[in-house]
């Protein structure tokens, strides 16, 4: 099975891009609200949600952002394509594991009229690259 995600949503924090380590590697992080909606029983009707997911990019990768930095602002709709990664450290305080699920990008795309055709573009391309993967036995 691929790991392969696509989400689309906007910009809920000013993005960070920083060097860190002795190598260097330079570090981008951005976090994006996703919305969804699911049934209400109570009220009856559907209800938004909004789920904030964290993304980051390491070196090469992290450029990506980084050279899009002018342009993705908080609020900014983006499309980003990457596979979902779990983070998992002790708590320095309570010594207690903690983990977290989020995005390794592998592309970002700012969306806008500009961007529209090269996005679903690149979105039909990840739907057919994963069916084929899924299609595949082995």
């Amino acid at each position: 099975m691929a790991n392969k995600v696509v989400l689309t949503g906007t910009v809920s924090q000013t993005p960070e891009c920083k060097i860190v380590g002795a190598k260097g590697n330079k570090l981008a992080v951005i976090r994006l609200n996703v919305a969804e909606q699911r049934w209400d029983a109570q009220s009856q009707s559907m209800m938004d949600t909004t789920v904030e997911i964290e993304a980051t990019a390491w070196n090469r990768k992290g450029n990506l952002l980084a050279d899009k930095a002018e342009v993705i602002r908080v609020g900014t709709p983006i499309l980003i394509d990457g596979k979902i990664k779990i983070e998992s450290w002790k708590d320095q305080k309570t010594g207690m594991p903690r983990s977290k699920v989020g995005i390794g990008v592998e592309n970002i795309e700012v969306i806008g009229d500009n961007n529209v055709a090269s996005i679903q573009r690149n979105a039909n391309t990840s739907r057919a690259e994963t069916q084929r993967q899924e299609d595949e036995p082995f």
